[in-house]
């Protein structure tokens, strides 16, 4: 496979690691391919530095494979007509020849160094104390599990790779092709890996480093329960779905929900602030400081110059109310409809989102939007907007509202979890949630992770795994796929440089010629 393969040519090159504000500002202390390299912990901990900076990078992807395709973005954006960033995506229109990916969307990249990691921990280091050994493991098969866990939701069965072939001197392309496995070995590849993980963390009594952006013991217990979760409910392809994996979801999630390190008392608009990061509720995000990149939340916001003719609900001129100071391109735009689910009691409806219209009578109203304003980063001594929040992976919520999805799944009662995650939202005043049928249950979690998760990566991916009508996914419900015609876009087509540069890989079912 010629993507794969020259990937695995990345394994020799030097991790770059530009970061300067967080750990991930560690600079690589030698050439990770040279003879001097693996001599020492330093050096590990130096080239697991890299592995979380290369995983960052992929932020922008985990969002697009995520929510993209969940159907609250519109086509264009309110504020200006000049934008139609991933058109294809938003509309449910990719095809073979529109896959809007490219080479896995690079996610092998990072995989490649993971692989190396392994291989050289389990083969050649012999400087490390057990202890310390299992916990670069624990750290680097939740971080490979993580990744393909992303590739399997979006395509199904990938090419399982976990050698890193090229270091160990092959060098044929032939040798270097590697076919696409199928979804149910992919699925127990994921499985295998994020246990492995949860088993080398074993003797760690759940480290936090650094504002929570390096993966521990905690993360590994959330993925294991995100995979075991999606296992339960989502069959593909030769893969039936097994509820007896709730069990092993549900005691994952007792795990992270049992440890004092984590909590829900954090108020909902302090949470998400730059000055806030590492608080108690977040358990893996991915970081960014004042003097790194930034994120890639710059793109829902307005343009200046677009954006100075609207009003708010109260009918005055918004001058840049969000204090941005730029005047850049606005690429994405969240509905209305969203903005609207909200009640006005809920914190969330604005913390969330900055509502605007086009005139200041309500009853005249022709257009109106709203601005996704969540991760609005900071403004630095020079007065400038930086996008460069930590970004949230797993956070309490997301287990306290997969608890919910588990106890609902097995005919319980998932009130308790949801109300727990409302009364932060609202007050002691908040909306008690009342248990109903399993069906209105799971549409009540479905739009309570909708409302607290906005804008991070999950609406789509909830969308697949969660119960619709006769147990089938909620996104016929939500009309954003004809069970009929389009059941095959589940996934995601495979882009044709991958098909036409690799005899090995196929096209996902469904998408071939198209």
């Amino acid at each position: 496979m010629k993507t794969i393969k020259n990937t695995l040519w990345l394994s020799l090159i030097i991790l770059c690691v530009t970061a300067c504000d967080s750990l991930l500002d560690f600079e690589p202390l030698d050439n990770f391919g040279g003879t001097n390299f693996w001599q020492k912990k330093e050096q590990v901990e130096s080239y697991i530095v890299g592995l979380h900076s290369q995983v960052r990078e992929k932020a922008w992807n985990f969002y697009k494979f995520g929510e993209e395709r969940g159907g609250w973005l519109k086509y264009g954006t309110s504020s200006s007509d000049i934008d139609m960033e991933d058109l294809q995506i938003k509309t449910q229109a990719l095809t073979e020849q529109n896959a809007n990916t490219e080479s896995w969307d690079g996610f092998y990249d990072p995989i490649m160094q993971i692989n190396e990691l392994i291989y050289k921990l389990e083969n050649e280091v012999t400087f490390l104390s057990d202890a310390d050994k299992n916990y670069f493991l624990g750290q680097a098969y939740g971080l490979r599990a993580f990744m393909y866990f992303h590739l399997y939701r979006t395509y199904g069965g990938v090419p399982v790779v976990t050698e890193p072939k090229v270091v160990n001197g092959v060098n044929n392309p032939k040798d270097l092709y590697v076919a696409r496995s199928t979804p149910a070995n992919t699925l127990a590849f994921i499985k295998s890996d994020v246990d492995k993980s949860v088993t080398c963390f074993a003797g760690d009594n759940f480290t936090i480093q650094a504002k929570r952006e390096v993966w521990g013991k905690a993360a590994s217990y959330m993925l294991q329960a995100e995979i075991y979760l999606w296992g339960a409910k989502v069959s593909t392809g030769d893969y039936t779905a097994n509820p007896k994996d709730l069990d092993v979801a549900d005691k994952a999630l007792d795990a992270v929900l049992g440890c004092s390190s984590y909590s829900l008392t954090q108020p909902y608009d302090k949470l998400f602030l730059f000055e806030n990061k590492g608080n108690d509720e977040m358990i893996w995000t991915l970081s960014y400081g004042e003097n790194e990149e930034t994120n890639f939340y710059y793109k829902f916001t307005y343009n200046n110059m677009f954006y100075s003719r609207f009003y708010d609900v109260e009918g005055n001129l918004l001058v840049d109310p969000l204090d941005l100071r730029n005047s850049g391109v606005q690429r994405h735009e969240y509905k209305y409809d969203l903005f609207a689910l909200y009640d006005d009691a809920d914190v969330r409806k604005r913390t969330n989102f900055l509502d605007f219209y086009d005139t200041s009578d309500p009853l005249d109203v022709t257009v109106k939007g709203v601005i996704f304003r969540k991760f609005l980063g900071m403004i630095n001594a020079g007065g400038k907007r930086l996008f460069v929040d930590a970004i949230p992976v797993y956070r309490v919520a997301d287990a306290v509202l997969m608890k919910a999805e588990i106890a609902n799944a097995k005919g319980g009662d998932p009130s308790a979890y949801i109300n727990e995650v409302r009364r932060r939202a609202y007050g002691d005043t908040y909306p008690r949630f009342v248990n109903k049928s399993r069906l209105e249950n799971e549409y009540a979690i479905y739009v309570e992770r909708l409302k607290e998760f906005a804008g991070e990566g999950k609406s789509w991916y909830d969308a697949r795994r969660m119960y619709g009508s006769g147990d089938k996914p909620l996104v016929y419900d939500l009309g954003l796929l004809d069970e009929a015609k389009e059941a095959y876009k589940l996934l995601w087509p495979v882009d044709i440089n991958v098909l036409n540069n690799d005899p090995e890989v196929e096209q996902t079912p469904g998408y071939a010629g198209t």
